[in-house]
């Protein structure tokens, strides 16, 4: 029943394009941003996520792929009072099939903002997903461009 539930609450506030293309992308990457939004006029495309410098990125795929996506789905379905600020420390990007779908994510504010076919949506995601999130991506140095484990 609860996950039913689950991913029915999932199915609410991530469109089904989006979750599509997360599930069926062979790899997803993680990324750790820095929290400080980049001036405009200092952004480069390769070293920014949606305006956020990216600090580690991280490919992942298969058994790994599959773990961070369900600490993410039952995250979002907690369904968290949300603060009123938005400073992201992590971001998803998913392709499959020429479709791009980006979350960038807030646990701290219990936000995320989804980017998908040049739509912006987004959700609440609570806080229990964040220590794999940053257990994940710690298995990457500063300086790695990708990795996959």
């Amino acid at each position: 029943m609860w996950l039913l539930l689950s991913w029915w609450l999932l199915a609410a506030v991530l469109p089904s394009d989006a979750l599509a293309i997360l599930e069926s992308a062979r790899h997803v990457t993680v990324y750790s941003l820095s929290p400080g939004a980049t001036p405009r006029e200092k952004l480069d495309q390769k070293k920014t996520f949606h305006g956020y410098r990216i600090l580690r990125r991280l490919d992942v795929k298969g058994e790994t792929k599959s773990e961070l996506l369900g600490k993410l789905y039952t995250a979002i379905a907690e369904q968290p009072d949300p603060a009123r600020c938005f400073i992201p420390r992590h971001g998803i990007r998913a392709t499959s099939s020429g479709e791009t779908v980006d979350l960038v994510i807030c646990f701290e504010c219990k936000q995320f903002k989804s980017y998908l076919n040049g739509k912006e949506g987004g959700g609440t995601v609570g806080v229990s997903a964040e220590k794999h999130f940053n257990n994940l991506i710690r298995t990457t140095s500063p300086s790695d461009k990708t990795r996959a484990p």
